[in-house]
C-alpha cells in the first residue's frame, strides 16, 4: 500500500498518510462517482424499464427509492463502522456489494427482482461512499487544500448526479437499459483494484462499542415514512395502515434521538448539532437534494413518457446541467478556502431555487430546448455551489476521529433528502394524474368500474395483461383525448413538484441565514418571533382559504407560498431547538403562544387540502396531532390565574385539527377523520370553560393585539362545525345538533367582534406590536367561518357578510405587514453605526 505511517497526526495512531494523495483523490472520488451516479442514472431509463416489464409509476419509484432508501437508510450505521473497523476496509467491502447487486440487477426479468437488485446496491453504497468522504480527511489535512479537494469531491458528485441522465441515456439508446448496470460492475472492478492499492486506511485510535440500538431505530424511521409515503398512493393517505406507518416512524425518530443522546459512541451524535454551521448544513443537505431530485427523476419521466423524448435527447438537454454543477463546485471550492461556508451556501440555495422556478416555465406550453437546458443549467450551477460548503461546514465541524460519522451523517441527509423528494413529490404528481384523468374519464363517460383499468393503461404506456377489452372497445374513440389529458395532469403534477421544491430550498435559505448570524441582530430578533411568526402564518393562512372560497385563486396561491415558507423556515427553527436545546425549549413552549405551532399547522394543511393535495394535507395534520399533546401538556400544566388573550389559543389549536380533519374527510381521504374531528370539535368546546376562567377580562380594554384570539377561536369552532355539517353522513339528531351548534358560534363570534371593535375605538391602542397578527388572524378566521357556514347552510346573508369581513381582513393584513417592514426598516438604521 503506498501509505506513510503518520503517528503525529490529528487522527492519532490508526491513520496513515497517502504517498500520492492525487491518486488517492482520483481513487475516492471515481467510488463516489459510481455510487452517486446510480441515485439518477436509472431516470432515463424508466421508460424503457416501464416499456419492458411493464409496471407502474408507483413501482418505478420504488426502482429508484429502493436504492436511496437503503443507501440513506444504512448509511449512519456504515459511516460509523468505518471509525473502528476502518474506513477503507469498509469502503472497498462495500464496493464489491454493490458490484454483486449490480449484476442481480442486470439481470432481473421482473420489477421485483430488479428492486431486490437495486437494494443490494443500495447496501453496497452505504458501506462505501462515507469512506470517500472521511479518508479525504486524512490524505489532506491542510485546511485549505482540503477545501479544494472537497471541491473536486463535490465537483465530481454533482458531476455524477447529472451525468447519470446522460450516460444514461447513451447507454440505454445505444445497448439497452441493462447495460447502465453492467457499467457499473466495469467501473466497480477497476476502481476496487485501485482502492487497495492506493487508498491509506485509516480508524477511530479509541473506538467504543457499535451502536447497534440507533443504527436500527434510524433504519426503521426512514423505512416506515418513505413506504408510507409511496403506500398512500394506492391506499389513500388517509387509511388506519398508512397513518399507522407514519405514526410508527415518529416515534421511532423520537427513540432515536433518545437513545442517540444516551449512548457512548452514537452514531450520530447530537452534541454536534448545537454548532450552527453543522446543522445548517445539514438542513441544505436535505432541502438541496428533495428540490434537485424533482428534477432528475420526474422532469425526465415526463419528457420521455409524455413528450416522447428519447433517451438520447433527454440526455442532450441535462448535459448543461452536468457540466454547470462542476462549475459551480470547483468555484465554491475555491470561494469556501478564501472566506467561510455561509455565504456560498446561501446563494447556492437561491441560485438553485431560481432555477428550478425558471425551468417550471420552461416546461409550460410549448417546450424549447434552449431555455430547458438554459434553466436546467441554473439550478445545477446553484447546487453546484452549495453542495461544497455544507460539505466543509460538517467536516471542520468535528474531531478527525469522528470524520466517519460526520461523512456519513452529510451523505445521510442527501440520500434523506432525495428518497423522501422521490417519494412526497411523487406521490404529488401521481396524486395529480390519477384526479385529473379520473375526472375527465367521468366526463367522457366511461363507466367507474373501468376507470382504474384505463388509468392503469395510461400510467403503464399500454393496456396490461389479462385484461377482458370487449368492455373497452366502444370507448376506443375517447382514447386520443383521454391521452391528452393525462399528458396535462402529469404536467399538473410536475408543476406542482417543482414549485414545493423551489419553496423547500428557499427555506433551507432563510434557516441558513438565522441560523449562522447566531450573535447577530437577525438572530435576536429571530428568537423572539416564533409565536407571532405562527400568528402570521395563521393568519396569512386563513385569508389564502377565503381569497381561495371567494374565487381569487392568484391572490390566494400567493398567500399559501408566503406561508409555506415562513412555516418550513418555522419548523426547522422548531425541531432544531427540541434536538440540542431541549431544556430551553421546555421553558419556551409552556406558554399559550407556543400553540400557534399547531395552529399554523392545521391552517396551512387545510388551504393545502383545498387544493387537492392530500397527502401534504395528511402529513400536516400527522405532524398537529403529534405534537399537540406535548404542547397542550406543557401549556396547561404551567396555567396561571390570570392572561391574555393567548391562553384561547388552546381551543384554536384543539379546533383547528377539527376543521383540518373534517376537510380531509369531506374529501374522501377516510371517514374516519370525520369522527376524529368531531371528537377535537367538542374536547375545543370543553376547553373555553378552562379557558375563560384563566382569562383577563381587562385585556379586552389592555390588551396588545392577542386579546383578539379569544374571538379567533370562536370563528374556528364555527369553521369546524360548517365542516363537520358540510360532511353528510351525521345521523338526523347529530347533523341537528351540529347545524344548531354551528349557528349558535357564529353568533357568538359576531357578537364579541363587535364588542372587541367597540373596545379599540374606545381605548384607542396606536402603534405597532408583533401581536397584532393574532387580530388578524381573527378577523380572516371570521370571514371564513361565515363564508363556509353560509355554504353549509345554505345562508345568503352569512356569504355576504364573509365576503366583506374578508375584505377587511385582507386591508388590516396590508397594514400590519407593512408595520413590520416600517419597524423593521427603523430598527435597522438606528442600530447601524453613524
Amino acid at each position: 500500500m503506498a501509505v506513510i505511517n503518520d503517528a503525529s497526526h490529528p487522527g492519532g495512531k490508526g491513520v496513515s498518510r497517502a504517498a500520492r494523495p492525487g491518486i488517492a483523490l482520483a481513487t475516492l472520488t471515481a467510488v463516489l462517482f459510481v455510487t452517486f451516479l446510480d441515485t439518477t442514472v436509472v431516470s432515463v431509463a424508466l421508460a424503457d424499464i416501464r416499456s419492458d416489464l411493464s409496471t407502474d409509476v408507483t413501482l418505478l419509484q420504488w426502482v429508484v427509492n429502493a436504492y436511496t432508501l437503503v443507501f440513506a437508510g444504512l448509511m449512519l450505521a456504515a459511516g460509523s463502522l468505518g471509525d473502528p473497523w476502518g474506513r477503507k476496509r469498509v469502503m472497498v467491502a462495500g464496493l464489491a456489494i454493490f458490484c454483486a447487486g449490480s449484476v442481480l440487477s442486470a439481470l432481473a426479468g421482473s420489477v421485483p427482482a430488479l428492486i431486490a437488485g437495486r437494494a443490494v446496491m443500495g447496501l453496497g453504497a452505504a458501506a462505501s461512499e462515507p469512506g470517500t468522504l472521511s479518508i479525504l480527511r486524512q490524505v489532506f489535512p491542510d485546511p485549505r487544500r482540503r477545501a479544494k479537494a472537497l471541491g473536486v469531491w463535490s465537483a465530481v458528485s454533482g458531476l455524477a448526479l447529472a451525468a447519470g441522465p446522460v450516460l444514461g441515456g447513451v447507454l440505454v439508446d445505444w445497448y439497452g437499459w441493462r447495460s447502465i448496470f453492467w457499467f457499473n460492475v466495469i467501473i466497480g472492478v477497476v476502481v476496487f483494484a485501485a482502492a487497495l492499492r492506493y487508498v491509506p486506511e485509516s480508524a477511530d485510535p479509541q473506538p467504543g462499542p457499535m451502536d447497534w440500538g440507533g443504527s436500527l431505530l434510524g433504519a426503521i424511521t426512514l423505512g416506515t415514512v418513505i413506504y408510507a409515503a409511496i403506500s398512500g398512493e394506492n391506499r389513500g393517505y388517509g387509511a388506519p395502515s398508512v397513518v399507522a406507518l407514519f405514526v410508527a416512524g415518529g416515534l421511532a425518530f423520537f427513540g432515536f434521538v433518545a437513545v442517540e443522546t444516551r449512548v457512548r459512541n452514537p452514531v450520530f451524535d447530537f452534541r454536534y448539532l448545537r454548532l450552527p454551521p453543522v446543522r445548517s448544513a445539514l438542513g441544505v443537505a436535505f432541502a438541496v437534494y428533495f428540490g434537485v431530485f424533482s428534477i432528475f427523476f420526474f422532469t425526465a419521466l415526463y419528457l420521455q413518457v409524455m413528450i416522447h423524448y428519447s433517451a438520447a435527447r433527454t440526455a442532450a438537454v441535462f448535459a448543461p446541467m452536468a457540466a454547470a454543477i462542476v462549475v459551480g463546485s470547483l468555484a465554491a471550492g475555491r470561494w469556501v478556502a478564501r472566506t467561510d461556508a455561509r455565504t456560498p451556501m446561501i446563494t447556492g440555495c437561491v441560485v438553485s431555487a431560481a432555477g428550478i422556478a425558471l425551468t417550471r416555465h420552461a416546461l409550460a406550453g410549448s417546450i424549447s430546448f434552449a431555455e430547458l437546458s438554459a434553466t436546467l443549467a441554473l439550478a445545477g450551477l446553484g447546487f453546484g455551489i452549495a453542495v461544497v460548503p455544507l460539505t466543509s461546514a460538517v467536516l471542520s465541524g468535528v474531531p478527525v476521529a469522528h470524520s466517519g460519522m460526520a461523512a456519513a451523517a452529510t451523505n445521510t441527509m442527501r440520500q434523506v433528502g432525495a428518497a423522501v423528494g422521490v417519494a412526497v413529490l411523487g406521490s404529488l404528481v401521481n396524486g395529480f394524474l390519477t384526479a385529473d384523468l379520473r375526472a375527465k374519464l367521468t366526463e367522457l363517460g366511461l363507466p367507474p368500474e373501468l376507470q382504474p383499468t384505463a388509468i392503469d393503461a395510461v400510467e403503464r404506456g399500454r393496456i396490461p395483461s389479462g385484461i377482458d377489452l370487449g368492455a373497452m372497445l366502444k370507448y376506443a374513440s375517447k382514447v386520443p383525448e383521454a391521452l391528452r389529458t393525462g399528458t396535462v395532469a402529469f404536467h399538473h403534477g410536475l408543476d406542482v413538484a417543482l414549485l414545493v421544491s423551489a419553496l423547500m430550498i428557499l427555506a433551507a435559505a432563510v434557516f441558513s441565514v438565522l441560523t449562522l448570524n447566531e450573535q447577530g441582530d437577525t438572530r435576536r430578533w429571530w428568537r423572539e418571533l416564533p409565536p407571532a411568526m405562527g400568528a402570521f402564518v395563521m393568519a396569512t393562512g386563513i385569508i389564502s382559504v377565503g381569497l381561495h372560497l371567494t374565487g381569487f385563486e392568484t391572490l390566494s396561491r400567493a398567500g399559501l407560498v408566503l406561508a409555506a415558507i415562513i412555516w418550513l423556515a418555522l419548523a426547522t427553527d422548531f425541531g432544531s431547538r427540541l434536538l440540542w436545546t431541549h431544556t430551553r425549549w421546555e421553558s419556551e413552549a409552556d406558554t399559550p403562544p407556543a400553540l400557534t405551532a399547531v395552529g399554523a399547522t392545521t391552517v396551512l394543511g387545510t388551504r393545502i387540502a383545498l387544493l387537492g393535495w392530500h397527502f401534504a394535507a395528511t402529513a400536516l395534520l400527522v405532524i398537529a396531532a403529534i405534537v399537540w399533546p406535548v404542547l397542550l401538556g406543557l401549556v396547561i400544566a404551567h396555567w396561571n390565574r390570570r392572561m391574555p388573550g393567548a391562553v384561547f389559543l388552546v381551543c384554536v389549536a384543539t379546533e383547528g385539527l377539527a376543521v383540518l380533519g373534517a376537510t380531509l374527510a369531506r374529501a374522501g381521504v377516510g371517514d374516519w377523520l370525520a369522527v376524529a374531528a368531531l371528537m377535537c370539535f367538542v374536547l375545543g368546546l370543553l376547553l373555553y370553560a378552562a379557558a375563560f376562567a384563566h382569562f383577563d377580562l381587562t385585556q379586552i380594554w389592555r390588551g396588545a393585539g392577542d386579546h383578539w384570539v379569544m374571538t379567533g377561536a370562536l370563528a374556528i369552532s364555527a369553521l369546524a362545525g360548517s365542516q363537520l355539517v358540510g360532511w353528510h353522513h351525521w345521523t338526523g339528531w347529530l347533523d341537528s345538533i351540529l347545524r344548531t351548534l354551528t349557528l349558535a358560534l357564529v353568533g357568538l363570534n359576531l357578537a364579541f367582534y363587535v364588542l372587541l371593535v367597540v373596545a379599540e375605538v374606545v381605548s384607542f391602542r396606536p402603534g405597532y406590536n408583533l401581536r397584532r397578527w393574532a387580530t388578524v388572524f381573527l378577523l380572516g378566521m371570521t370571514a371564513v367561518a361565515a363564508l363556509s357556514a353560509g355554504a353549509a347552510l345554505d345562508s345568503a346573508w352569512a356569504r355576504l357578510l364573509g365576503r366583506a369581513l374578508l375584505a377587511v381582513a385582507a386591508a388590516t393584513w396590508l397594514l400590519v405587514a407593512a408595520e413590520l417592514i416600517g419597524t423593521r426598516v427603523r430598527r435597522a438604521s438606528t442600530d447601524s453605526p453613524a
